[in-house]
């Protein structure tokens, strides 16, 4: 469950990272929270450490930004088209 929703997140992200419509700060904020995320729940998997749980809570933060600046981003398309 957990691994998929990182994978979409690096997905969406890469794609973002892409787009002229979201910024690369953005963009790389989720790449890296993905990446991290989903190494995390492969990691915990096999071999559980310390320096996992900390990269995990790194993750966690940066996906809580990438949430928080595309919802942002989001909003403001929103607004855009309400005025047109």
């Amino acid at each position: 469950g957990r691994s998929t929703v990182m994978g979409a997140e690096l997905v969406s992200s890469v794609l973002m990272s892409r787009s002229k419509y979201f910024d690369k700060f953005s963009a790389y904020t989720g790449i890296l929270s993905g990446l991290l995320l989903l190494a995390g729940d492969i990691g915990a998997a096999l071999a559980p450490s310390a320096l996992l749980t900390v990269l995990m809570g790194v993750g966690y933060v940066l996906l809580t930004t990438w949430f928080f600046l595309t919802g942002c981003r989001l909003l403001q398309f929103g607004q855009d088209n309400a005025r047109s």
